[in-house]
């Protein structure tokens, strides 16, 4: 048992191959020893459900018979399709009339529709649930915004099929004129940006990310080195430069609307939407559900008791209570931001921008990852898009704008295997995500009951408090080896923060933790 008086951490954390941290969580409060040790123990048991997900499901040959399968692109669907998958890639996609191979796993399609898997492309995974939740929601890949070398690993054991998650798209940790106590590098030179940019294009990521404050000449140095290294420039367009001079030094993603959006005052700034259509190499990520830590009074405590604020863990809903809690009602800037939001978001569809869905999700108030996404999509709705076009900007429209349009986004022989069975037509009704049949993810079958059961695992996890519960040391290393061995990939900051705690009081358990963090924060070669 741990004991409850654990002293803070004290240990130096290993810094990346790039200079950065291994993680966000790196900057976990120090003094939450035991809440380090619960976190990490919450972690190993959802992982454990996971991992058993994986083990049950059906992932060879596999076979959607007669079903209506959904073509965003093309914004149509065509029934009476036969849909063949052999360990996690799409085989063939036909008649009726063509014979099934021997011993495959046969899923009746009759009256479903078969879409391709849902993209986040705008997340911030905080755990092991995170996964979980993604993939009973539908999304089968998530691009990664603030990156660490553990999500290199996550990404390759989820592609070679050890792991299962969401495929990740990871960008670099961010990059920002300071450090923004510890979630980004920071760069304050020219000379700081290109090598930060060199860097973390050798260490295997896929994008790199800006941030707010960068002086020009840094901006400038940044896109040119991305451009010189061939990893596409993706973030936040700054404060000293406009969406127009973004666009021209190569920005392939911007988000949030920065730029359009005065980031002080939450008001209307840039006028110039034109931009979004003389550069059609530049993809638009609203986030409009990046708003929903601004909720208040009977919305705030909706969210609370929502039946998906089951997923979250119950010390982080008290968080969310004492905001509740603590609120005056009085005037915030923040008040009309979605507004504002949604103004820019419809002067950009009059002229034609590309959009991604993307959610900002999780470890925010009043958020739950997955269903965050199919909000976002009501949106998006909400703001003048066709359910069609949402579509896209989850489905087709990442591929292109991550540059892989041959691996996702279709229904589609030689693609990944990530499809979502539906009762009802998503090109017309996007609400259908929140009634899937099941859901495959690089070729694993998740039924809906099988989703439902470890939901249900993991909502029993999350409703233990952090005071009074015991956490075994010994045992939990061994959880966590057993769970690394057959592919799992742990949080390297969550590791080293329970390693910490546990430091004074058990270190041998303190060093097998730190030994697997380090193993999971080495760099990867880009897929």
């Amino acid at each position: 048992m741990f004991n409850k008086t654990i002293a803070a951490l004290t240990l130096a954390l290993p810094l990346s191959l790039a200079g950065q941290p291994t993680s966000a969580q790196d900057i976990v409060d120090p003094a939450a020893g035991p809440s380090a040790i619960v976190r990490l123990s919450q972690a190993a048991g959802v992982a454990s459900i996971l991992q058993a997900l994986r083990a049950q499901a059906p992932s060879r040959t596999i076979v959607f018979r007669d079903v209506s399968v959904v073509d965003p692109l093309r914004a149509q669907m065509v029934a009476h399709r036969t849909v063949l998958v052999r360990n996690g890639i799409i085989v063939s996609v036909g008649g009726n009339r063509q014979p099934l191979p021997k011993g495959a796993f046969v899923l009746d399609g009759r009256g479903q529709f078969l879409s391709p898997g849902l993209v986040d492309s705008h997340v911030h995974s905080s755990s092991p649930a995170t996964h979980l939740l993604h993939l009973a929601n539908g999304i089968t890949s998530v691009r990664e915004m603030d990156g660490f070398p553990w999500m290199l690993l996550w990404r390759a054991q989820t592609r070679n099929r050890r792991m299962l998650a969401p495929i990740p798209y990871v960008a670099g940790t961010i990059i920002n004129g300071n450090s923004l106590d510890g979630y980004a590098v920071p760069a304050r030179t020219p000379e700081d940006g290109r090598r930060i940019v060199r860097e973390q294009a050798a260490c295997g990521y896929e994008f790199i990310k800006i941030h707010n404050v960068l002086r020009p000449e840094v901006f400038d140095a940044i896109a040119d080195e991305a451009k010189a290294v061939r990893v596409d420039l993706v973030g936040h367009v700054p404060h000293a430069i406009s969406v127009r001079r973004a666009a021209e030094a190569g920005m392939r993603t911007v988000e949030h609307l920065k730029g359009w959006l005065n980031d002080g005052t939450l008001q209307l700034d840039d006028r110039d939407y034109a931009v979004a259509k003389d550069y059609r190499s530049m993809w638009v990520v609203p986030t409009l559900y990046a708003t929903q830590p601004n909720l208040r009074g009977a919305a705030a405590r909706a969210a609370l008791s929502a039946p998906e604020a089951a997923y979250v863990p119950l010390a982080d809903r008290e968080r969310w209570r004492k905001a509740i809690e603590a609120d005056t009602g009085g005037p915030r800037s923040q008040d009309g931001q979605l507004a504002n939001m949604i103004v820019i978001v419809k002067a950009l569809h009059a002229v034609g921008a590309q959009f991604l869905a993307g959610t900002d999700a999780d470890g925010y108030k009043y958020t739950v990852a997955g269903f965050a996404l199919l909000d976002e999509l009501d949106l998006l709705v909400g703001a003048g898009l066709s359910p069609a076009e949402v579509l896209r900007a989850a489905t087709v429209e990442p591929a292109r704008a991550f540059r892989r349009e041959g691996e996702f986004g279709l229904v589609k022989a030689g693609m990944r295997a990530d499809l979502v069975l539906l009762p009802r037509n998503p090109l017309t009704d996007p609400d259908a995500y929140r009634h899937s049949r099941g859901v495959m993810a690089n070729g694993y079958w998740l039924s809906q009951a099988a989703l439902a059961r470890s939901l249900r695992r993991v909502a029993s996890l999350f409703a233990k408090p952090i005071a009074g519960t015991d956490v075994e040391g010994r045992q939990l290393v061994r959880d966590v080896e057993r769970l690394s061995t057959s592919g799992y990939v742990f949080d390297a900051g969550t590791l080293e923060n329970a390693a910490n705690a546990f430091r004074a009081g058990d270190a041998e358990t303190a060093e097998r933790l730190l030994r697997l963090s380090q193993a999971e924060s080495r760099c990867q070669p880009r897929p």
